[in-house]
């Protein structure tokens, strides 16, 4: 997406809500993550996995030129620009999407290691796959692990401490996916000796008595960043 007037300027990580202008679609709005770094231009690019009556009409009913209302950014689970320890970026599927953003905000010269660790199915269900291991070719300090849960099964603790080759006591791990995939890594990396506070996610559900609706238009009403 371009903004038609300023835009915004987000943060890498960071979602926003989305209602799209095409016949059927006017009436809904989305939280989306936004899967590209802050660039000049101010564009946005949104990356939404099929999962119900809404996204499956999404390819079908949208065109090149088609008018989008955004307004954001919101979220905290964001690059830690300032760490010096060592990074572990989990994601599975669609959560991959933030880590995209931070991956290309990833300076080229970056100096401590950080350690994606990307599940999903197949590569062929992996989005993004390509661009991420064509970033890690450029960024010094970035390396991908994929795990294609079809034929290695589920990423585990041990896994991640045996690619990482040391202790995980003064790792940050930052993690994206599903609920139960996060509490069973959790507990399984504290046990291998990370601390609670350094393990990083963000529960990215809305639930509002207000309605999205009227979410919408509060948060419309109380941003000075939307663009169409």
């Amino acid at each position: 997406l371009t903004p038609s007037g300023r835009g915004f300027r987000h943060h890498p990580g960071q979602f926003a809500f989305v209602q799209f202008s095409a016949p059927g679609l006017a009436d809904e709005v989305h939280p989306f993550t936004i899967s590209q770094a802050p660039n000049d231009a101010r564009a946005l690019r949104f990356t939404v996995r099929d999962l119900g009556d809404f996204t499956g009409q999404l390819d079908a009913a949208l065109s090149t030129g088609a008018t989008v209302r955004v307004a954001g950014p919101f979220g905290h689970f964001r690059l830690l620009t300032r760490n010096r320890a060592p990074q572990v970026w989990i994601a599975s599927g669609v959560g991959i999407t933030p880590f995209v953003a931070w991956a290309q905000a990833l300076p080229d010269d970056g100096a401590e290691p950080v350690h994606l660790f990307y599940s999903a199915r197949t590569r062929a269900t992996a989005p993004h796959l390509d661009e991420l291991e064509a970033l890690a070719a450029q960024k010094a300090n970035l390396q991908i692990h994929f795990i294609a849960t079809q034929q290695d099964g589920r990423l585990t603790a041990q896994r991640i401490l045996n690619d990482v080759d040391g202790a995980l006591a003064d790792v940050h791990v930052s993690f994206c996916g599903p609920v139960d995939m996060r509490r069973a890594l959790q507990h399984q990396l504290k046990a291998a000796g990370v601390a609670t506070r350094r393990f990083h996610f963000e529960e990215f559900e809305i639930r509002s008595g207000l309605g999205l609706r009227r979410l919408w238009s509060y948060l419309r009403a109380s941003q000075h960043g939307d663009v169409s």
